[in-house]
């Protein structure tokens, strides 16, 4: 073996040094004609004297008639006739926009600071469907995957949509070769679009489907809803797979092959994984304008098929104290991108901006669901009062016409407020309100009994605790330094293990506000204690929390009934009465400090009960 090593090392080193010869470059494709929509890959070859570190080559423009889908690089060495040599490959796979005969200039690569070009190629595009020959004198590998045996098909419900109508575009990849793996490389360009997902099961449902006399298994990959911003023509890009696809075994041919070990070491004879990039096919929509004709005054320009109703939280308030009133919509169309009800509100009302919560139902046909505006109001005289009717103007894309729905006028009777709420009224700033009858302050003294120092550690727990301390403290550390390393890693860990010394600190602040009886500190503090908390354990945006998800995900980590009705009713009370703190009195504060407490208490217990409420999403 060591004169065989030796015998191979003198062969080299006679034949003169590895990679002499002067570098070239050499483009070539894999396919001189292909059909539109049809992909192909452009190779560029470096090769001889410093061909591996030749940087990115320099392609000619080809945005006329090809979409760029993704490139790859690889690396060759050969030892031929006691020489070695090496080259490099990169490969640019492409998509074929456009029919005609095509030229491709020259490719420009930099190798020590020179510039190397390769000879222009043309390529033939024709129409769909045309079958793709075969270039001459490239053969296809045995085993390989052919255009033929792996595509993405996009398909949309419909080719003629208005603005604003959703379109439901769907992705299928259809296999005639075993795949072991994929995922997406590149998302379709949806410019000129609102968007929303469907969701994806993580193993996607395979079915068969016959194409041409020949049998697929078909699977869902992606779906989608678009809506568009704006008239014209439109094109959703393609969607681009990477797929690592399981070859059959080739035959070898010890004769014909230039490498007769190929084909036993490269492992061609059992199958092997190649690596390939498929594209769906762009859609085009026209996208047609709303009609002026008909259009009511109040449109705001939602599509679809929708009905609104309003509704308040109680008939019967005083003057200064607050009530909820919810608009609700609901139908089909984009719930996310409607607009806010223009509302008139009689005089007298204080209005508060809305509690927007909207739920997303994603169906087969389209995206419906309900979005709902809650308005806190607070009447500032006494009388009975009527609002409403609240209505909204819609665009029907199934009967292209305008329409308007509307909800009928909901009344309140306003009785007599108290005094200090009508000296607000009278004039006085709310911080004034909050003073009168506080201009004597108390200090609260005493501390609380003293306590008496315990003994030594030595002499209560003993003489062997010194001989411990060095392990228990480098058992400690290491325990300590892991949990610091996870507290900067994961995220929702910190979260969870912070959130309830988070809402202590604001409870805290929030007893301060109570024993000053500032109500207009003291409630936006405790529902801050509340939301933060959830928001915490949950591991979500506060600004983004929707009150029935938080529902569904809190039951789904064992929070009980019981407890999710007292933190929300807190929380409730929270929304509702930090908008009139001079209706409010210190009893009242107490309470909802007591419940407060209770419920973040009993839902930190029921929590910890379960291993996943220990993490957050």
């Amino acid at each position: 073996m060591r004169k065989l090593c030796g015998t191979l090392l003198a062969a080299v080193l006679i034949s003169g040094p590895v990679g002499g010869q002067d570098p070239s470059v050499r483009a070539f494709l894999d396919r001189t004609s292909v059909a539109m929509g049809q992909q192909f890959t452009l190779s560029v070859e470096v090769s001889g004297k410093g061909a591996t570190g030749a940087g990115e080559p320099r392609l000619p423009p080809m945005e006329e008639f090809a979409a760029f889908l993704g490139s790859r690089s690889s690396q060759q060495f050969r030892l031929l006739n006691g020489r070695m040599s090496r080259s490099r490959t990169f490969s640019f796979h492409f998509q074929a926009t456009r029919e005609g005969e095509f030229e491709i200039g020259a490719v420009q690569v930099q190798l020590d600071g020179k510039i190397y070009k390769s000879a222009p190629l043309r390529i033939q595009i024709g129409s769909g469907g045309r079958p793709v020959p075969t270039p001459p004198g490239r053969g296809r590998p045995a085993g390989s995957a052919s255009q033929a045996d792996l595509f993405v098909r996009a398909t949309a419900d419909r080719e003629r949509v208005y603005r604003n109508q959703a379109l439901v575009v769907t992705y299928k990849i259809y296999t005639g070769v075993r795949i072991s793996s994929y995922g997406i490389s590149k998302q379709p360009e949806t410019a000129g679009f609102w968007v929303e997902d469907y969701p994806q099961p993580r193993q996607p449902r395979t079915e068969g489907e016959v194409i041409g006399g020949r049998r697929y298994t078909v699977a869902r990959i992606k779906k989608m809803a678009l809506f568009p911003t704006g008239a014209g023509e439109k094109e959703v890009g393609p969607l681009v797979l990477e797929c690592r696809v399981q070859t059959r075994g080739g035959s070898w041919d010890p004769f014909g092959s230039r490498d007769p070990f190929r084909g036993i070491f490269s492992g061609d004879i059992f199958g092997r994984e190649v690596t390939r990039q498929v594209a769906s096919n762009p859609l085009r929509v026209e996208v047609l304008p709303l009609p002026r004709e008909g259009r009511p005054p109040e449109f705001q320009g939602a599509v679809g098929d929708f009905s609104i109703s309003g509704q308040l939280d109680k008939s019967e308030v005083k003057a200064n104290e607050a009530l909820s009133f919810k608009v609700r919509i609901s139908g089909s169309g984009n719930l996310a991108g409607l607009s806010e009800p223009r509302i008139e509100f009689p005089s007298g009302f204080e209005v508060y901006p809305p509690k927007v919560e909207q739920q997303i139902r994603r169906d087969p046909g389209g995206i419906s669901g309900e979005k709902t505006f809650e308005y806190v109001l607070i009447p500032r005289r006494p009388g009975p009062v009527r609002l409403g009717p609240v209505q909204m103007a819609y665009f029907d894309p199934a009967s292209d016409a305008y329409r308007i729905s509307r909800a009928p006028e909901v009344s309140v009777n306003v009785a007599p407020g108290d005094q200090l709420a009508e000296a607000a009224e009278a004039g006085l700033s709310r911080q004034e309100v909050k003073l009168l009858g506080q201009d004597i302050r108390f200090i609260k003294i005493g501390s609380g009994p003293f306590h008496k120092v315990g003994d030594s550690i030595l002499t209560v727990t003993g003489f062997w605790i010194p001989f411990s301390l060095p392990l228990l403290c480098l058992l400690g550390a290491a325990g300590y330094r892991r949990h610091q390393m996870r507290l900067k890693g994961d995220v929702a860990y910190a979260r969870a293990r912070r959130a309830r010394r988070v809402s202590r600190k604001r409870l805290a602040q929030a007893q301060v506000h109570l024993d000053q009886g500032a109500g207009q500190e003291f409630y936006p503090a405790v529902g801050q204690a509340l939301m933060g908390y959830v928001a915490d354990k949950l591991n979500v945006a506060q600004a983004g929390m929707v009150s029935q998800e938080v529902k569904e995900s809190l039951r789904a980590r064992g929070v009980s009934e019981e407890s999710l009705a007292g933190y929300f009713d807190c929380l409730r009370i929270c929304d509702l009465k930090q908008f009139a703190p001079s209706s409010s009195g210190r009893e009242e504060m107490r309470d909802l400090m007591a419940g407060a407490r209770e419920a973040l208490t009993r839902m930190e217990q029921e929590l910890a009960s379960r291993p996943e409420g220990r993490h957050a999403r």
